[in-house]
């Protein structure tokens, strides 16, 4: 078939072999296509002002800044866990308890001595230890709302 130029559509067509287009602004393919830089699926992108929406993304995403009002994240340590959404987003609870599963030494960094938790008691599994470094100390029920 060799390759073939329709002037009156803009067409280009080529048979068996390879073919090099440059400086479209728009190119429509039917049928099975393979290039050099082609890619699917996944894309970097270096540009400013990129948007996009519905990402599904796996493994650690970082940015300059994330903004919004994070209603939707989990396993974020905080004040608590949101009653629902709407107004209730608004509206924290946390369970009483801590429970401790592992033996853990309490230790914060040489530029501060104490450590705090919002929980309300501490809880030790079995055979587990909880030790407090000597010189530091830590703070249970830091925001007061035991109501005991």
């Amino acid at each position: 078939m060799g390759i073939q130029i329709n002037g009156n559509t803009n067409n280009i067509n080529a048979g068996i072999g390879s073919l090099s287009i440059e400086d479209l602004n728009e190119l429509d393919i039917v049928g099975v296509a393979t290039a050099a830089n082609f890619k699917t699926g996944t894309s970097n992108v270096h540009s400013t002002g990129y948007e996009c929406t519905n990402v599904n993304a796996s493994g650690i995403i970082t940015a300059a800044q994330f903004s919004g009002d994070g209603g939707g994240l989990t396993g974020v340590s905080g004040l608590g866990t949101a009653l629902g959404t709407g107004l209730l987003s608004n509206i924290f609870y946390f369970d009483k308890t801590l429970t401790v599963t592992s033996n853990t030494t309490v230790n914060p960094p040489a530029s501060a001595s104490t450590a705090y938790t919002h929980f309300t008691e501490i809880e030790l599994a079995d055979g587990v230890e909880l030790t407090i470094e000597d010189g530091d100390a830590l703070l249970i029920d830091v925001l007061g709302l035991d109501p005991t």
